[in-house]
């Protein structure tokens, strides 16, 4: 089957040959001069023949994904010098005047932003249609390759130098820790797939990566206006042949800044440099707003902050842990940035303060399949929230009875167990959620201090809290208070239209299903709302493709209305979940449904987990998706993560006691009683063991024992490795643990329900062999008790040390 690129680049062919108006050569346009039957014929032959040529050079070299780096390189540049063949050879047989020219100019067709892009059908109400594509991230990408589909023409125009929005390292770089919060299954595009080396949970890097190569499948770089600021978008005035179209004016500067590296820009683009200009403006057909939801990093107004003498910054400056090192922090705010962060710093300052206005569950990216099991597997989060099966109905649910949100509480009480001060009276209100592997475990460890209250005031380097307490002496202020939403491109009277607020970090502005406003016709708006993921912005992606191109019919300026009352109600209403769509799979199933791609309800149940792939079963790779998270879910019902979400949740302080036994007569059994605990390091995945107790001998004797181990998870291998300690660090190697299957426990035997997670392990100590068992018993994402038990044979030993663990 030809590939998706093959499809691409033929019908980019196929559309310069059967343009009937008029060629693009060097920016200029040059009327079809032959009026004559006999050369329309013999042309339209020769079009035909050099469609079918080019489209069997195309889709007979392989696919560069199945190849070499090396071999990768060089087809990606076939493919390109062949299109760019078919480009010129369709312009000379299609207009004899380009003929005339010799084709000087054909490779400036490969740069000029107003070049028609692919086209896939003859409809000529779409032919030469052109879109201007406000946004090079996520939400731009896809909105320019489903508008390419449909035979639309789409600029994509952005004022960074690169694309890739937010997830450009190099023009919004993130801390080094940061990885997102859906999972690779899900943050991805229906019909491309990630690499099967990429980690679960995709670093920035990684993520500008797989834009990138998503760019280089589907896109060209004429399709590409980067380093260009857009300055105004508004409706064209004047002769009724420009009435119903968009007047995108935009300002293009150098990339050259000292701070950024060369741009890594999609193969065969010109240098940003080439991209210097004055303003410029150009007529479209159709504007897609896909600039993004969070534009200005947002520090509230708080009395005294302009005089305070220590360091203040926001969230989105936030590089690295280390400058922190034995310093006072306070984190503000409660949500994701605030616990990454505060997480990631705590290893370093001399002491990190989180101060929360709300209460909020914290969870991992692993959590328990089965909160109710002791041996529940651990998946994703996505792929436990985003299912079929534990909803009540087909279409997005968006307001919550007090019973419902009780239930989700619940929910996540037996989730993540008592959080303490984060979620004090948390029944009353919708649940808030922030994600952080370590946070928790920091918070019980005390390493992270949390203080249920907002700041009020700064005094030098003290805060005062609303609840009249005080921090004193705090070196740094980091505001994780969000992002603040910016449309600077668009008129008051537009703004004003579509009742933007500025102010507002919940619902800025009031759309139809977040896509569309009668205030501003034959446009559209992608992934321009909070929380947008993946799946949804490719569906309104189709949506907006398949109504600027006549496949489906707009949108009633009466059911527009209807929806933006329904926004209007979601923005007004009290108290506000955390996000106004908080229903992923209602709203991916709403825009399905519009799409006519909604799967059929037997085709859903047999796949409850829902992926972006499902709402494009007839592509290959779609499918391949589909294959790959079942195989994904097999793996995790069998204990992958098992060992990373054993050594989380072993942070902390634990109630010790542990029973010896000797099977000599020249030794005592005994007992110990006492606490251990499992203290993070500024080593990444690794916790110092630190035991403190009293010994109780069998005839009577006391001692105090005490003694350190270090455990370290191996994340390449998903392995917990134990090692003697040496003045605080890792010394000689101790034993590994292996898990056992969840069928079997360590003799060959079906577990019983109540047995929690086994794993195994061994150590031969000159002639002493231990052979250690491990049970981990876990409620929710949390251990609840575990055991430890070690059997030692030797020539001068002989016994059994059992100790059990409770919080």
């Amino acid at each position: 089957m030809m590939t998706m690129m093959g499809t691409g680049l033929s019908s980019f062919a196929q559309q310069q040959i059967s343009s009937s108006s008029a060629s693009v050569v060097g920016g200029r346009s040059l009327p079809l001069s032959s009026s004559s039957k006999l050369v329309q014929r013999r042309r339209r032959r020769q079009e035909r023949s050099l469609s079918i040529f080019f489209f069997f050079c195309l889709r007979n070299v392989p696919s560069p994904s199945s190849s070499s780096k090396c071999e990768s390189r060089f087809l990606g540049i076939l493919k390109q010098k062949v299109r760019t063949a078919a480009i010129a050879a369709a312009v000379f047989v299609a207009n004899p005047i380009c003929n005339q020219l010799g084709g000087d100019n054909i490779e400036t067709m490969e740069t000029t932003p107003t070049t028609a892009a692919a086209a896939t059908g003859d409809d000529s109400r779409r032919r030469g249609k052109t879109v201007a594509v406000i946004g090079a991230g996520p939400s731009g990408l896809v909105t320019a390759k489903c508008m390419l589909e449909v035979g639309l023409s789409p600029t994509i125009f952005d004022k960074a130098p690169e694309l890739g929005g937010v997830w450009n390292p190099r023009v919004n770089p993130f801390w080094s820790s940061m990885r997102t919060n859906v999972s690779r299954y899900a943050c991805c595009f229906s019909d491309f797939l990630w690499d099967s080396k990429a980690a679960t949970y995709p670093t920035q890097h990684e993520m500008n990566d797989y834009l990138h190569a998503y760019a280089r499948k589907f896109l060209q770089p004429v399709h590409f206006s980067l380093s260009s600021e857009v300055t105004s978008v508004a409706r064209s005035g004047g002769s009724d042949s420009d009435n119903g179209k968009w007047v995108v004016q935009w300002r293009s500067s150098s990339s050259s800044s000292s701070s950024l590296e060369e741009p890594k820009a999609i193969e065969g683009s010109p240098p940003a440099a080439a991209l210097l200009s004055s303003s410029q403006e150009q007529m479209f057909d159709f504007v897609v707003f896909a600039s993004g939801f969070f534009s200005i990093p947002h520090i509230p107004s708080i009395p005294g902050l302009d005089g305070y003498l220590g360091e203040v910054m926001h969230s989105s400056n936030y590089r690295s842990p280390e400058r922190f090192r034995g310093k006072r922090v306070v984190v503000v705010g409660g949500a994701a940035s605030s616990a990454e962060i505060a997480a990631d710093i705590a290893a370093f300052a001399s002491e990190v303060i989180n101060t929360v206005s709300r209460p909020f569950w914290v969870v991992p990216r692993y959590i328990a399949l089965n909160p109710d099991s002791d041996a529940t597997p651990f998946f994703p989060l996505d792929l436990v929230f985003f299912r079929r099966s534990t909803r009540k109905s087909q279409s997005e649910d968006i307001f919550r009875s007090e019973e419902e949100v009780q239930k989700a509480n619940e929910y996540f009480m037996k989730l993540c167990g008592d959080q303490g001060i984060l979620n004090l009276e948390h029944d009353t209100d919708p649940p808030i959620v922030a994600i952080s592997d370590t946070y928790m475990e920091l918070v019980r460890s005390n390493h992270i201090t949390v203080r249920r209250s907002k700041v009020q005031e700064v005094q030098g380097r003290t805060l005062i809290l609303e609840d009249h307490t005080t921090i004193a002496d705090v070196d740094c202020i980091i505001f994780c208070t969000g992002f603040l939403c910016s449309m600077p491109y668009l008129s008051s009277e537009l703004l004003d239209s579509i009742s933007f607020d500025p102010a507002n970090q919940f619902m800025p502005f009031l759309l139809h299903r977040s896509t569309f406003h009668p205030s501003l016709p034959i446009s559209a708006f992608v992934g321009m709302y909070r929380a947008p993921f993946f799946g949804v912005i490719e569906l309104q992606a189709r949506w907006a493709a398949a109504i600027f191109s006549g496949v489906l019919p707009p949108v009633p300026e009466s059911v527009q209305q209807e929806g933006i009352a329904l926004e209007k109600r979601i923005r007004i209403q009290t108290p506000k979940p955390q996000f106004p769509h908080w229903d992923y799979v209602g709203l991916a199933d709403g825009f399905a449904a519009d799409l006519n791609v909604l799967p059929s309800k037997e085709w859903c149940q047999k796949h409850d987990i829902v992926i972006p792939a499902h709402y494009h079963t007839g592509d290959v790779a779609a499918n391949e998706a589909v294959e790959i998270l079942e195989k994904a879910c097999e793996e995790f019902l069998n204990g992958k993560m098992v060992p990373y979400s054993v050594f989380r949740s072993l942070a902390g302080s634990w109630i010790l006691h542990r029973c010896i036994e000797n099977r000599m007569d020249s030794s005592q059994s005994g007992t110990v009683e006492g606490t251990a605990t499992f203290s993070a390091t500024d080593v990444s995945h690794q916790y110092l063991y630190s035991e403190i107790g009293e010994l109780s001998m069998q005839r009577g004797h006391h001692f105090r024992v005490h003694r350190k181990y270090v455990y370290v998870y191996d994340k390449d291998t998903e392995q917990i490795n134990v090692f003697f300690e040496n003045e605080g660090t890792r010394g000689s190697f101790f034993h590994s643990l292996h898990f056992l299957s969840p069928k079997c426990s360590e003799k060959g035997e079906l577990n019983e329900v109540s047995g929690g997670w086994k794993a195994e392990g061994e150590h031969l100590c000159s002639e002493d062999l231990y052979n250690v068992l491990y049970r981990f018993c876990f409620r929710g994402n949390q251990i609840e008790k575990m055991e430890i038990s070690y059997h030692v044979k030797g020539p001068k030993k002989d016994y059994t040390s059992t100790a059990t663990y409770s919080r």
